[in-house]
């Protein structure tokens, strides 16, 4: 029995760093009308979803028992991988003299994405070489309450998406 071609000739686009694992198995068509699953190896044998651009994987089929590939057939998949996504940032850095027991203005952050992707935020205060994560605040607005403490402080907005390297913003 020989083969005649292989219904497995792929062609797909994905997103960078996403996950994505060849097959390990392929429908190949034998003589007539018979199909049946073939194993198979690849080269390259990963798939590297931080490379952009279009990469073809070509299988060298591991034939069953009693049957031959005369005609050295192969499996292709072509991936397509998008570009990274990246968040473009931004804030109005402003600095206000507030004393304690005032009410300080909102800080807020301004950012986009390319690639249609879903944007993150999140605050953090620091005071002096002391960080601390503020997790209730997710928006691109921060209004902080009245000042009960003295010295400066300092707002920083982490800004992420799927995907994309996550930037810092000094709001304020």
């Amino acid at each position: 029995n020989t083969i005649n071609a292989v219904n497995n000739s792929i062609a797909e686009t994905i997103a960078y760093d996403s996950s994505y694992t060849l097959p390990v198995v392929v429908i190949v068509q034998g003589h007539g009308s018979e199909v049946f699953p073939c194993s198979v190896n690849w080269s390259p044998n990963t798939v590297d979803t931080r490379k952009v651009g279009e990469t073809t994987y070509t299988g060298t089929l591991v034939m069953p028992a009693g049957y031959v590939n005369l005609n050295n057939v192969q499996a292709t998949i072509t991936l397509t991988v998008l570009a990274q996504p990246v968040i473009t940032a931004s804030s109005e850095l402003s600095s206000q003299r507030i004393y304690l027991n005032e009410d300080p203005a909102p800080v807020f952050v301004e950012a986009s994405v390319t690639e249609d992707k879903t944007i993150t935020y999140q605050w953090s205060a620091r005071i002096d070489d002391v960080e601390t994560p503020m997790p209730e605040v997710t928006g691109p607005i921060y209004d902080p309450p009245v000042s009960t403490t003295p010295g400066t402080v300092y707002y920083n907005c982490v800004i992420a998406s799927d995907n994309a390297d996550p930037v810092t913003v000094l709001a304020g």
